[in-house]
């Protein structure tokens, strides 16, 4: 598995911000764990890849909801879509975008 850098995870939020600002939207590469005490950002793996601890339980979208519910709540930007994809995989895709 690579490596995770907890000192990228602190910065996460700002940059999604400042690219949503400039681009209009932004694609980030998730590696979920579910189950878990609650939902945070771990850290950044080598690759880019966002792991993320999710309080959820991996039934019936509930892990998927409570991601989507974290990342609208960190990001506090008003006017923004928010699709989630991967399924039941840990492996996701979420694409924020900014409402047109």
């Amino acid at each position: 598995m690579p490596r995770v850098n907890d000192d990228s995870a602190s910065n996460t939020f700002d940059d999604i911000r400042r690219t949503l600002a400039t681009q209009g939207v932004v694609s980030l590469s998730l590696s979920a764990h579910p189950s878990r005490p609650t939902t945070r950002i771990q850290g950044v793996m080598a690759d880019g890849t966002l792991k993320i601890d999710v309080a959820a339980v991996p039934e019936q979208g509930k892990a998927n909801d409570e991601i989507v519910r974290f990342f609208k709540k960190q990001i506090g930007v008003a006017g923004l879509s928010f699709s989630l994809k991967g399924g039941i995989s840990r492996k996701k895709t979420l694409i924020v975008a900014r409402d047109s």
